[in-house]
């Protein structure tokens, strides 16, 4: 069999298996409930008459709305097949887009197989659209090593609408877009490079404007009722931390190849990009944990699963790993260090 043929057979099969394991969580149903209000005439709320954003996910709520307005019935089919459409088009992208080889295809195909990354394809939440999007961004960012005002705008583009969809992802990708908006924009100067990173963030700060006069704050209402409690900082990172090893018993792969990855680029790895990308995974690993995690095992870390997954193809296809022992060995002392120190440090907090 051509790897075209397997490329599609995988193809296929990865979609049958998505549509069928279809499901909605209760949590879509705040989005989806303001959605149905929008379409109505009763305000972008969750209980009408009461200027409240019940949802952390502005834009994936928003899609729902459109679709909802089209056909006017049906929200649990139009809530499950918009998380398809999304996730379906991060997976043409893994396979069509970023694998090259036999060896790269049968990688992300048992990538795929993550119970994690079936189950957030659909339920109804935002991970779906995070998936396509993400992707996205990954594509442009490894299309070249320096960017024209037009990927500059893209770029920032992408990543005002991740941030639409759920503003703390925006992590991820942060450092790279410090790097690239300063160092590797072509024959572009700070002002316009700075005007273009504007102008491709519009949407994200029009909603922002819209969110301070409609419900009176910038950020959802749950992110004020998760994090604006009485709660100590160290039972929010034991939390954190329980949330971590849970994820890790019900899917070792979701936690294994974020981790891999950041170890491989920052180590190992030439490529400035990878080491950006890896940072801000790490970033967002330790955000996780600072907000107590989630209820939900391994949802958080989809995300960051998909992208380290594409990523380690990348740099085990093109062999841009340079690996100095010596140098690898200093740095492994000093994470060792810092390990044990924030170990002691996290233990002494927890107790």
């Amino acid at each position: 069999m051509s790897d075209n043929k397997l490329r599609t057979l995988i193809f296929a099969a990865v979609t049958v298996v998505i549509i069928l394991s279809g499901w909605l969580c209760d949590d879509a149903y705040h989005g989806f409930v303001m959605a149905k209000h929008l379409v109505e005439g009763n305000g972008f709320v969750y209980n009408i008459g009461e200027r409240v954003n019940a949802s952390t996910c502005p834009l994936f709520t928003l899609i729902i709305a459109g679709i909802y307005a089209l056909f006017g019935r049906g929200m649990y089919i139009i809530g499950i097949g918009t998380c398809v459409i999304f996730s379906v088009l991060c997976v043409y992208m893994l396979l069509y887009k970023t694998c090259r080889t036999r060896g790269d295809l049968i990688f992300i195909t048992l990538i795929l197989c993550s119970k994690s990354f079936i189950s957030y394809s659909t339920s109804g939440l935002e991970n779906s659209l995070l998936f396509a999007l993400g992707m996205l961004f990954f594509l442009v960012m490894f299309k070249s090593e320096s960017y024209s005002g037009g990927e500059l705008f893209i770029l920032s583009f992408l990543a005002g609408l991740i941030a639409l969809t759920r503003m703390d992802n925006i992590l991820i990708y942060l450092p790279f877009l410090i790097y690239c908006f300063i160092v590797r924009k072509n024959k572009i100067g700070r002002l316009p490079a700075f005007f273009i990173g504007f102008a491709g963030v519009l949407p994200f700060i029009a909603w922002e404007i819209f969110s301070l006069f409609y419900y009176g704050f910038l950020f959802p209402n749950t992110a004020y009722i998760k994090l604006g409690t009485m709660i100590s900082l160290r039972l929010y990172i034991r939390k954190g931390i329980e949330y971590v090893i849970a994820s890790f018993a019900m899917d070792p792969a979701v936690i294994i190849i974020p981790v891999a990855y950041i170890f491989i680029a920052l180590l190992m790895c030439r490529d400035i990009r990878h080491k950006l990308l890896s940072l801000g995974t790490a970033l967002y690993i330790i955000y996780v944990i600072r907000i107590g995690g989630d209820f939900m095992s391994g949802r958080h870390f989809t995300v960051i699963y998909i992208l380290s997954s594409a990523a380690v193809v990348m740099i085990l296809r093109e062999n841009i790993i340079k690996f100095d022992i010596k140098r690898a060995s200093k740095i492994l002392v000093v994470c060792m260090m810092y390990a044990v120190t924030i170990g002691n440090l996290l233990d002494s907090v927890v107790k």
